[in-house]
């Protein structure tokens, strides 16, 4: 018992300093039943928000949230998923509904660049995801969803790329190729439960050249239907793996901004939300209210870009990261 209590302990009061915590992910507040119903507005939203220039992401994909959050929305940006309140989703509530999707869907753009590199090299794994594994968990939402909280708080994602393993050092590119390593090892079968956590062979041994490269991929399919509370064990660590390092890229961005970042993230929506669809501020704000500081900001960057001429598709198109977000700020004079 002792020994059980220490690991609880430790898995509690992990690395504090360095690492932010590990959050539940956003879609699984989402409620299958609430988003088979409101599928047609869902449907009349997204094709609302194809108007712009988002990022191509084809499993991009809107949902409901649980009752219990009927008032708000969230983005999940590494599985590419947001999502609305039901109170946002009521008769009456559409233009309200557009422009707080397409402050979600901004968010999902900022913080893509991971997943936009994943993609790059395993799109294969995000439809497998996307029409296996979502479908089944929205037939039978008590079906686990769960990951290696150990594999993440303890590091054994360090052997996935050679040259860093702390926050505060991490690099874009290299996060994303651990990421896709971790996905490369999934696909080959080469990712087993060890005594403590997930485990795997080291990218940067030799190993890696000798035994992965001339492995052949093991199907998908096969994986999970072989054991299929593992397999979803194993891509769901890759995909918190992922939520993990674009947590820890929007802390080195406010860092960098030596401003709240929060508040640039959402002001900058709420520029998108009222550019795209006309939906002004205050109105949002009588349904659907935010922190006072994210609105001013949002007033300030509205009042900004119109000064420069700025116009949205092209806003849109070209901030993609949490590096471009800043220099939109810098661009603006709102960031030195």
């Amino acid at each position: 018992h002792e020994a059980e209590r220490v690991q609880r302990h430790r898995e509690e009061m992990y690395d504090l300093h360095e690492n932010p915590p590990l959050y539940r992910s956003q879609f699984l507040f989402a409620d299958p039943d609430l988003s088979a119903r409101y599928q047609d507005r869902i449907t009349d939203i997204q094709e609302k928000l194809a108007e712009w220039p988002w990022l191509k992401d084809k499993n991009v994909r809107l949902m409901v949230l649980s009752r219990a959050m009927s008032h708000s929305g969230e983005a999940s940006p590494a599985f590419g998923i947001y999502t609305l309140g039901e109170k946002v989703m009521l008769p009456g509530n559409f233009e309200s509904s557009v422009a707080l999707a397409a402050h979600e869907r901004t968010h999902l753009q900022v913080s893509s660049e991971i997943r936009q590199g994943f993609l790059s090299e395993h799109q294969a794994v995000d439809d497998f995801f996307h029409q296996i594994i979502l479908p089944a968990w929205e037939k039978n939402p008590d079906m686990e969803l769960n990951h290696d909280r150990n594999y993440l708080s303890f590091k054994h994602w360090t052997g996935l790329y050679d040259g860093w393993d702390m926050p505060h050092r991490m690099e874009t590119d290299k996060a994303i190729a651990a990421v896709n390593n971790y996905f490369t090892l999934l696909r080959k079968g080469l990712i087993e439960k060890g005594r403590e956590s997930l485990d795997h062979i080291p990218a940067h041994w030799d190993l890696w050249d000798k035994v992965v490269v001339p492995k052949p991929e093991v199907p998908l399919a096969e994986q999970y239907q072989a054991d299929p509370q593992q397999f979803v064990f194993q891509l769901m660590t890759g995909y918190r793996l992922m939520e993990y390092f674009i947590d820890n890229q929007r802390n080195l961005a406010e860092q960098s901004a030596k401003k709240d970042f929060l508040d640039m993230d959402e002001g900058f929506a709420n520029y998108i939300m009222q550019a795209t669809t006309g939906v002004d501020l205050q109105t949002m704000q009588a349904k659907f209210p935010q922190d006072a500081s994210k609105v001013r900001m949002a007033e300030l960057v509205i009042q900004k870009a119109e000064e420069k001429g700025f116009q949205v598709a092209d806003v849109i198109a070209r901030v993609k990261s949490y590096t471009d977000l800043t220099n939109f700020y810098r661009e603006l004079g709102i960031v030195e």
